[in-house]
């Protein structure tokens, strides 16, 4: 210690002019101001804006410069051999070296800012940069880099002035080896929005180079001593040993991070059932990836499992056909540059089909908002900020286009028939406004055109998102009026003249709506005297009400057998948890009411499986559940028992 000190002291002595350079920029960054813009409004955050700038690019300046002639110099002018001489070991010159070079660039820095601070009482401007942040570990991060520039231009110095052009066109060879094997092991975890895994292979992957540098300059003192040929081969021998080392440990990291199956799921972020059939779409994490998200279809039935090469967040899942015959969605990017992503479909009635990509690409230029398939999946609509189109699926053929007129906000697509659909466009001003009118065209597929056909005034947020869709009578249900006093209301799908209302409720939670398999509309509404079931006609006239006991809030699923329906009531209106929910299925015919279990809440209830077209009876969608501890099971009808899928499990909390 005492002889790495001496090191450092003595090439302190030597460079102390250093400091004296820094002081006068220091002094520079006061004048700056003075003669252009940045002083004319506030003085003195202009001194402490540049004086931050002036002492950051000083400071890597001279890291940049003391690190290339560090031991370089030396060797060159053949001085190197003083320190040798003396009763130092190899360690010794090396860490005093390192040690203060780092202590120049970072003081000199420092220094950059005392005629700042002296002016000003106080760099305010310096310090606020960090007050979302620890300002320490903003000072380390600076300071890392600082040594990381000393490292790596006194091995890049030395390469260059060993005059061994072989060795040195070996080492760039190798170096951007090392490059485009770390770019190629973290661009698929760019794509999939896996940043957290991301940051971590970088961050383990910069601490090696850190490692390696320090090792090879090390090696290079100790074994090459003054002879800087000998030292360049000690040197590239032992950084890119260790730099290999470490671009291989990150290609496999990040091929780890993405071999992820069905069944090593921990816990799940996302279960879409399809609206018919038994296939579900399901997200997850695994423990120790991070952030990495992976999309699954799941055939519950056989248990086939497709594994999905999307992007992985919430809204890169697959979409399927209304008849649940077929699935889609979208490739990770071409590259980083080249942000095209194919559309992949699934033909999901063939136990042996493959994904199969289309020759429908779209490109960052088209800016597609919305995908989605038509009730037989055949088509596909793609909504491009203003246009919507109708492609064939398997052959990408144009269909018809159009140009939705204004500004039409968010798009719900209703099909009713596979040849012709109706949009219905809801557009908030501003955008976190809860209510908008809903305007409604008509898209004619065949003859090419759109037409606005009418509208529906003052639907509210959630209701555009739990729009319902009957295609049998072209009416859809929908929310109306304020969030305190709205109304479930039955309304012509593309006239938007309101047939029915159905129900008035003050909150979200105190009802809910679901069109049944025969066009008949369930209506679940809770309060102070109990939850009921009302059942209306598909033009709107009430039925009959069914009693399904106490509870102040109600969610509806779906019909796990025709003539049935599953419910989930709340009776703490203070307590939103999944534990305070009881799940029933009603008998419709009867009224009777047999209790599943405490803490089940239906998929089929949920937001992004409920809205457009209601799930068949039946269907996966109908059955699915997430039981209280937050896996996700299947209902069988026949005994009331649950089975589970996945090992994976819902955060409750």
């Amino acid at each position: 210690m005492n002889g790495m000190l001496a090191v450092a002291s003595r090439d302190l002595r030597e460079k102390w002019t250093v400091f004296v350079a820094a002081l006068v920029a220091g002094v520079l960054a006061l004048v700056v101001p003075l003669f252009s813009s940045l002083g004319a409004h506030n003085a003195r955050d202009a001194r402490e804006l540049m004086a931050a700038i002036f002492a950051g690019a000083f400071a890597f300046g001279v890291a940049v410069v003391a690190g290339a002639g560090m031991i370089n110099r030396e060797l060159v002018e053949r001085r190197h051999g003083f320190l040798f001489a003396r009763p130092l070991s190899a360690a010794a010159i090396w860490g005093g070296k390192v040690l203060a070079c780092w202590l120049l660039a970072v003081g000199s820095g420092l220094v950059v800012l005392l005629p700042a601070a002296a002016v000003g009482g106080g760099l305010r401007l310096f310090w606020g940069t960090f007050r979302y942040a620890d300002w320490a570990k903003g000072f380390g991060l600076a300071a890392a880099a600082v040594l990381l520039l000393i490292l790596l231009f006194h091995a890049v110095a030395l390469m260059a002035r060993s005059r061994m052009p072989r060795l040195l066109a070996l080492d760039a060879v190798l170096g951007i080896g090392v490059v485009v094997a770390v770019a190629l092991a973290l661009r698929p975890l760019v794509f999939a929005f896996a940043l957290v895994a991301v940051t971590r292979g970088a961050v383990a992957f910069t601490v090696l180079v850190f490692v390696a540098l320090f090792a090879a300059g090390f090696a290079q003192v100790s074994r090459g001593r003054t002879d800087i040929r000998r030292g360049h081969r000690v040197l590239s021998a032992t950084l890119w040993s260790i730099l290999g080392g470490a671009a291989l440990l990150l290609v496999g990291y990040a091929h780890w991070v993405q071999a992820v199956g069905l069944p090593d799921l921990t816990r799940l972020d996302r279960v879409a059932p399809a609206p018919r059939g038994g296939w579900v779409s399901v997200a997850g994490e695994t423990w120790g990836r991070g952030d990495c998200k992976r999309w699954f279809l799941l055939d519950t039935g056989s248990g086939r499992t497709v594994r999905l090469e999307a992007a992985g967040r919430w809204w890169a899942g697959p979409e399927f056909s209304a008849d649940g015959t077929r699935a889609v969605w979208l490739s990770p990017p071409a590259s980083l540059t080249d942000f095209t992503r194919d559309v992949i479909t699934l033909d999901l009635t063939d136990p042996t089909s493959k994904p199969v990509t289309t020759r429908i690409a779209l490109s960052s230029q088209r800016s597609v908002r919305d995908v989605e398939l038509s009730p037989d999946g055949r088509r596909l609509m793609l909504r491009e900020a203003k246009t919507i189109s109708v492609i064939e699926l398997l052959t990408g053929r144009l269909l018809a286009s159009a140009r939705i007129p204004g500004d039409p906000g968010l798009i719900k697509v209703l099909w009713p028939d596979s040849g012709n659909l109706y949009l219905a466009a809801w557009n908030p001003v501003p955008g976190n406004a809860d209510q908008a009118d809903m305007r409604l065209f008509d898209f004619d597929v065949a003859r090419r055109t759109l037409t606005e056909t009418g509208g529906v005034a003052g639907v509210e947020r959630l209701g555009f998102f739990r729009l319902l869709f009957d295609p049998a009578t072209g009416n859809l249900v929908t929310r109306t009026g304020p969030p305190s006093a709205a109304s479930l209301a039955l309304c012509d799908a593309r006239t938007g003249m309101r047939v029915a209302t159905l129900a008035t409720c003050a909150e979200a939670s105190q009802c809910a709506a679901t069109i049944l398999s025969d066009g008949t509309i369930a209506v679940g509404e809770a309060g102070e005297s109990g939850a009921r079931l009302r059942i209306f006609s598909a033009a709107g006239g009430l039925q009959r009400t069914i009693p399904v006991g106490a509870g102040r809030t109600i969610a509806i699923g779906g019909q796990p057998t025709p003539g049935t329906l599953v419910i989930a009531t709340r009776a703490e209106t203070q307590n939103p948890s999944w534990a305070a929910r009881t799940a029933a299925v009603v008998d419709l015919a009867t009224g009777t009411v047999a209790p599943l279990g405490r803490g089940y809440v239906p998929v089929a209830s949920w937001w992004w499986v409920q809205g457009g077209t209601a799930p068949s009876p039946g269907s996966v969608a109908t059955r699915s559940f997430i039981d209280p501890d937050g896996r996700f099971v299947l209902l069988d009808p026949a005994t009331g028992a649950f089975r589970a899928v996945l090992t994976a499990r819902w955060p409750t909390s």
